[in-house]
């Protein structure tokens, strides 16, 4: 009777164990296998005589057995899996020995700390192998003919159409196979310098199945279920494609050798499955760009061990992606972390230009805030961005913002009262607009919209769709049994709603979705109405009283008058003092002539006050040529001289003079503007001079030079005049 095999341990830290499968004539022998020790070299792409397995374990329970030679003690059972055993069974050869990788076998399971080693060694194991075996199971559903078609189409030969609907219909089944959901066999794949495809006795090369993916593109695209499933698995396919692509020699850690940062892989694969959940963090740290080199990942505690919780590996793995400046919430046995933090609202997602299934990125066009308060950007533009596919597909009106201590941007979308994570960290957008590239580095120093406070949920247990079915927050907390730790009233529920619907217009307003933003607002003000209701408290003379007394206006409201429906005069005076001129500073802006004249009109407010960028509103309106804004600021004693705080700031003549205003300059010039004001001390400080001499501005410097003569002349004038006197 043979015994239970017994592993030894590996003694060299590059150690892996190398399965030789005994070759058999017949294909229904028993099979027998050696297990022996191997040590792989530094040098990252050098291939090894060895090929690796990329599977799915099937059924755990382990049903069948192999028997394991040994040349120190008879020989052994190990048991295993049944599809490891067909793999195995298919991959035998009659007359040769062949050797191969298997994790199952290969790794002692049983030995958490050699499987926590071998788990980091796995990338450079796939990456040494001459070839990534993948096997997607016996042959069922017409798998035979699904691989003969695509091999067909892969090299352009003539495809039997008539039957067409069949064939994707076979085709779909086979690419439903669960290795492909698998969060392991992406590293497997990515890492891999060729590859093969087997289902049963069928057998096509990798990058023959990624070119008839690509070939059936079109035909998928007409059923919206195959379309979903090729889009599904095209990160899969991208991989696949790239293997006959990278380099053979090459040290590890490189950064040729990543796909992208891990920020972005965890959204790109949030739909892959896992049997331990902590895999599906563990998985992709070979692929990350950084996270090549274990010193990267032992920092943030990354590295694979699963004595720590999943809740506590998300938690540092937002911290990680985003920043620590971040307060993370998680729960034990979820895949949910809810993000609270300081932020602002940089642009929007304006319309998507498509998938680029080749290099499994997505266009999509967007719409920037006054651009950071950066000085040489017109205010509101919008550029082209090509990031990383995602597993939920961007759409219009997702917001793009920045949360404190974070370097790369977050795309999020709003749904009812609260707002979702779909990319946690994307690429930083390349920005060039009027001729000028802004770099994002030097934007991120210059951030100065005014912050938010936000709290975001990444869900990496739900699709848009079904969050979108969910409604809003209550409905999000009761579908994930999420504990919020305090008592849950019905005043409580009201204020509590009406806090995140306010905060949700907050935002969406400073994306540029006003009328959304119009309509949250409303709902907001009527749940603080349904929380003074239930208490039986006085309820405010005016929706805008209530918004005022409960939620601090003076620190929020910043977005445009409208949204709060102004019911009289009183109702906007009374906003109007305790918000200022930020009203006026959105009207300026984009240029809403109406509402700027009534906002002026009212009165009572210190119109020298500057906006969140430290404009003063005469500055800004001259900047933007606004001559209609510029008179009437002017008629309200705004200060011609006051030039904006900070390094970068400009007086009103020096902002019309870079912007070249010529009608703004004359009003400004007649109102003893001062040309020779001095230029701000940062590196975009200029002179009215300078400034219209940079822009090519001829006729500016003229006017200009036309009042130093007359200031000078006048100067002359009092000075004789003083003589005089004495």
């Amino acid at each position: 009777m043979e015994l239970p095999y017994r592993y030894e341990a590996l003694t060299e830290t590059d150690s892996i164990r190398l399965l030789r499968i005994l070759p058999s004539k017949d294909v229904d022998a028993p099979l027998q296998v050696q297990l022996f020790d191997y040590i792989l070299d530094g040098t990252l792409g050098q291939t090894h005589p060895y090929e690796a397995l990329s599977y799915v374990w099937g059924e755990p329970v382990k049903t069948c057995s192999i028997s394991v030679h040994s040349c120190k003690s008879s020989m052994q059972t190990l048991p295993i899996t049944s599809n490891l055993h067909k793999a195995l069974l298919r991959l035998r050869y009659s007359t040769l020995e062949r050797v191969i990788w298997v994790d199952a076998i290969c790794i002692n399971q049983e030995d958490k700390q050699e499987k926590q080693q071998q788990i980091r060694l796995m990338y450079k194991i796939y990456t040494h192998a001459n070839c990534v075996i993948v096997w997607l199971g016996e042959e069922a559903d017409d798998s035979d003919q699904a691989l003969e078609e695509l091999r067909m189409t892969g090299s352009k030969k003539a495809v039997d159409f008539a039957h067409e609907e069949i064939v994707q219909e076979t085709v779909a089944k086979l690419l439903r196979r669960d290795w492909f959901q698998r969060i392991w066999v992406l590293q497997e794949v990515a890492a891999a310098r060729r590859v093969e495809i087997l289902c049963g006795r069928s057998k096509i090369d990798g990058y023959a199945f990624c070119l008839a993916m690509d070939s059936l593109r079109e035909s998928f695209k007409a059923h919206n279920e195959l379309q979903t499933l090729q889009n599904a698995i095209g990160s899969i396919t991208y991989l696949i494609r790239g293997a006959i692509f990278r380099p053979y020699r090459q040290t590890l850690g490189t950064i040729s050798e990543a796909i992208c940062p891990l920020g972005e892989l965890v959204d790109m694969f949030r739909t892959h499955q896992a049997s331990e959940p902590q895999d599906k963090v563990y998985a992709l740290l070979g692929m990350s760009s950084d996270g090549m080199n274990s010193d990267d990942m032992s920092k943030p505690n990354l590295l694979p061990d699963y004595s720590v919780p999943y809740e506590e590996l998300l938690n540092r793995l937002v911290q990680f992606v985003l920043s620590d400046k971040v307060h993370v919430e998680t729960q034990k046995d979820r895949e949910v972390a809810v993000i609270k933090g300081k932020g602002c609202i940089l642009g929007s997602i304006l319309y998507t230009e498509g998938n680029m299934a080749s290099s499994n990125k997505q266009r999509v066009r967007v719409f920037w805030r006054d651009l950071l308060g950066h000085s040489k950007t017109p205010g509101y533009i919008h550029t082209p961005w090509i990031l990383q596919s995602s597993a939920i597909p961007l759409q219009t009106g997702d917001l793009i913002c920045l949360l404190q201590g974070a370097t790369k941007p977050t795309i999020i979308r709003v749904y009812g009262d609260f707002s979702a994570i779909l990319v946690i960290a994307a690429s930083p957008p390349y920005i060039e607009t009027w001729g000028v590239h802004l770099e994002w580095s030097d934007l991120l120093q210059q951030v100065n919209l005014s912050n938010r406070d936000l709290t975001l949920i990444w869900d990496r247990e739900y699709l848009a769709e079904q969050l979108s079915q969910l409604g809003n927050h209550s409905a999000w907390v009761r579908s994930n049994d999420w504990r919020l730790g305090k008592p849950d009233t019905d005043t409580e529920d009201h204020l509590d709603e009406a806090t995140r619907l306010w905060n949700c217009a907050l935002i969406l307003t400073d994306g540029g979705a006003f009328e959304i933003g119009q309509k949250k607002f409303k709902e907001g003000i009527a749940n603080y109405e349904k929380a003074f209701q239930s208490q039986g408290w006085q309820t405010p003379k005016s929706k805008l009283e209530l918004s005022a007394i409960l939620h601090g206006i003076g620190n929020t409201y910043d977005t445009i008058p409208e949204l709060l429906l102004l019911e009289d005069n009183a109702d906007r005076r009374m906003i109007h003092r305790q918000c200022a001129s930020a009203p006026l500073s959105w009207a300026i802006r984009g240029g809403q002539r109406a509402m700027a004249k009534l906002w002026l009109q009212l009165g009572d407010f210190n119109v020298n006050l500057r906006d969140e960028a430290e404009q003063t509103l005469l500055t800004m309106a001259a900047g933007y040529g606004h001559l209609d804004f510029v008179e009437r600021l002017l008629q309200a004693k705004a200060d011609v001289n006051t030039a904006a705080a900070g390094r970068n700031g400009r007086t009103a003549l020096q902002a019309a003079a870079e912007g070249g205003h010529l009608l703004v300059i004359e009003r400004l010039l007649q109102a003893n503007a001062d040309v020779n004001a001095a230029a701000a001390a940062g590196p975009d400080g200029r002179t009215a001079l300078q400034a219209a001499a940079q822009g090519g501005h001829l006729a500016v410097t003229s006017m200009q030079q036309q009042q130093n003569i007359m200031d000078e002349r006048h100067s002359k004038q009092q000075h004789k005049a003083a003589i005089s006197l004495l």
